[in-house]
């Protein structure tokens, strides 16, 4: 079984006060990678409450498919923020030190 902490914070508190496009992108992944997190774990589950009327092969193919499509979205984001100036600033500082 997994287990998840979830904390609360302010989105400025988290991301900090920089560019909105860029904390935008950022929090896109954060709910990108929490989706993904939880079609993984309904595809391995024995049972989902709210799905059983589906079959359990069914509610796996169904999560596999959410999954691709959650990765895809994730991968896009990775690709957006790699075309960002101020990312590509932070990896060569990253590199430097």
């Amino acid at each position: 079984m997994w287990k998840f902490k979830i904390y609360v914070r302010e989105l400025d508190r988290v991301l900090g006060r920089g560019p909105k496009l860029l904390n935008a992108h950022i929090a896109r992944m954060v709910v990108l990678y929490h989706d993904l997190q939880l079609e993984m774990y309904a595809t391995s589950a024995e049972r989902v409450r709210e799905l059983e009327l589906l079959t359990k092969e069914h509610r796996q193919m169904y999560f596999i498919r959410r999954a691709v499509g959650t990765l895809a979205e994730f991968a896009e984001e990775v690709r957006l923020l790699d075309a960002s100036p101020r990312i590509r600033r932070v990896q060569a500082r990253a590199r430097i030190g």
